[in-house]
């Protein structure tokens, strides 16, 4: 009897039953990024090829910039990006790139994946999209992505950095951001 059945029984509560499919030999596919983004770009920086999901490039509202945590892509934040932009009065944009070595970034040392490094890959992203920006940046990191966004934020490489989002970051990286985020905070107007 696994958990959930041992709380349904305790509290006398009936047991829903199984989820089935009409068919069980249909078979699981990967949902396609065009029903989250609205483009797929690749963005060369130094010796690697970026894949990046994209959204809103045409507006002029703050931009969200979402880094992904280890083993996963751009696409973990699917369904946050396609809310942003399509539920939000503000006019923004969102970016998810894949970071090195994950997803459908392609290039050269594709296993150096040190925190300078990722981090000098994220920095160099938006850049690279985004010359000369002095729109808002709202930088949000999932687990490792977390640690490269702090980091990212507290380098002061990038301006107008705006908001820092910090989601499920992994223990070692967050003990070592946590002393960044005081400073970034304070420096904030």
């Amino acid at each position: 009897m696994d958990f959930r059945q041992h709380i349904f029984k305790a509290h006398n509560i009936p047991l829903p039953p199984p989820e089935s499919t009409a068919d069980d030999t249909e078979q699981l596919t990967p949902l396609k990024w065009s029903g989250y983004f609205e483009s797929q770009q690749a963005i060369a920086v130094g010796d690697t090829t970026f894949n990046v999901y994209s959204s809103g490039l045409s507006n002029t509202g703050p931009i969200f910039v979402l880094h992904h945590g280890a083993g996963h892509s751009g696409l973990t934040f699917g369904l946050v990006a396609r809310h942003i932009v399509t539920g939000s009065a503000s006019n923004c944009t969102v970016v998810a790139p894949d970071a090195r070595d994950h997803g459908s970034t392609t290039g050269a040392n594709q296993h150096h994946l040190s925190l300078e490094r990722l981090v000098d890959d994220f920095v160099g992203i938006i850049q690279t999209m985004f010359p000369n920006n002095t729109r808002d940046l709202v930088l949000v990191g999932h687990s490792m992505g977390g640690a490269v966004v702090a980091h990212a934020a507290a380098s002061k490489r990038l301006g107008n950095v705006t908001g820092l989002i910090l989601i499920d970051i992994v223990e070692g990286s967050a003990m070592d951001s946590l002393s960044s985020i005081p400073a970034f905070i304070n420096a904030r107007p």
